[in-house]
């Protein structure tokens, strides 16, 4: 089967809406938090501390939409944010106890839909598919045409 360009970025655009789609109302089912609340606090790692300008620096999440999910996760009781003492340009973000015990939730729950979704795949379709999403996604931010060959 030979697609074109068009319809491959279709596709790929399609199937990540479609499962971001599916993972919001799951997370929002089970866990009470929405994808984006999930994926800031898995932001946190293993700190207990996390800078908010990380986000906004890598192009995840634009200044004004980090200031709503922010503010959202405060009023949730999942953070408390605070300014840098250094630099009172910075807001900080630390984990409440509340926040830790969603975010243990939110990473089990995020490791089992992976795994549901992929179980279509064979191994060797997991290895090829990360490798093609890759060298796309590097070639998307450098600017070149992709070849997804």
């Amino acid at each position: 089967m030979s697609l074109a360009i068009e319809e491959v970025w279709f596709l790929l655009a399609k199937a990540s809406s479609t499962l971001s789609r599916k993972e919001n109302a799951r997370f929002i089912n089970e866990i009470g938090i929405t994808l984006s609340q999930a994926r800031m606090l898995l932001k946190f790692g293993d700190n207990s501390v996390y800078h908010t300008a990380y986000s906004t620096l890598s192009g995840e999440w634009c200044p004004s939409s980090i200031t709503r999910l922010v503010s959202r996760l405060v009023v949730l009781g999942l953070v408390a944010s605070h300014l840098n003492a250094k630099d009172t340009r910075l807001v900080q973000l630390s984990l409440t106890p509340r926040g830790r015990e969603v975010l243990w939730r939110a990473r089990t729950l995020r490791s089992v839909v992976d795994n549901e979704l992929l179980t279509v795949f064979t191994p060797d379709e997991k290895e090829k598919l990360t490798t093609l999403l890759l060298r796309a996604l590097e070639s998307i931010r450098s600017g070149s045409q992709p070849n997804l060959t």
